[in-house]
This record gives structure tokens, sequence and C-alpha cells, in this order.
């Protein structure tokens, strides 16, 4: 016999998308979500190696953001180099994709450390 205890249905009400997933139409990258019980600060000064301007990394068809980072301390690496993002145009479609096989998009960078 299933020991196992029901399965509980979702709080949040989701709406499915085109392509048949749920997601969240009210979740909004530029609506910060309260996160509480936990201290989210480092001690670290950390910068992302893009400044936080590639526009998504995460484009399906029921949410498109910027959802992946590389971090780094720039008193001690600097950005060489990096790939860039496909465009939306040269995605052509949603991803995953056959030619883009994740629904996430690679964030790539070269880093070398600095003098001093």
């Amino acid at each position: 016999a299933d020991t196992r205890p029901p399965a509980r249905q979702a709080s949040l009400e989701s709406t499915k998308a085109d392509d048949g997933h749920a997601f969240q139409p009210t979740s909004s990258p530029q609506q910060p979500i309260p996160v509480m019980g936990i201290d989210v600060k480092s001690a670290f000064v950390m910068r992302s190696a893009d400044d936080l301007a590639t526009p998504f990394t995460n484009y399906t068809s029921g949410y498109k953001a910027l959802l992946d980072y590389v971090w780094y301390q720039p008193e001690d690496l600097r950005v060489v180099k990096a790939v860039p993002v496909p465009s939306e145009q040269e995605l052509g479609s949603y991803i995953p994709s056959p030619i883009f096989p994740s629904d996430h998009l690679a964030v790539i960078y070269d880093l070398e450390w600095t003098q001093g």
C-alpha cells in the first residue's frame, strides 16, 4: 500500500502557456520578491560580468527574463571577453528548441586575474 501523504495542490493560481506549460503571469523580475528569515548579505563586493545589461537568458513562451549571471570580485578579476547571448531574432522561437536545447542560454565570459 502507498503510505505517502496525498499530494498538495499549488496554492497559487497558474496559467497555461500556448505550449502547455504553467507559468505565473503576475511574476516579474522587476518586482522583487521579499525574502524573510534568512540573511542574504555578502561580505564580498561582487559585480555582474555584463553589468546586468543582458536582456534575457531564459526565453520561453510564458516567461522571458535574466536568470543567469557570472558574478566576480572586481578587485581580483576583470572581464576580458564575452560570448554574446543570441538575440530574439537569432533564437527564432522560444527555447528549448532543436538548435538551443535548454531553456537557459549559456552565459560565457573570459576573466583574468588583476595585478594588485
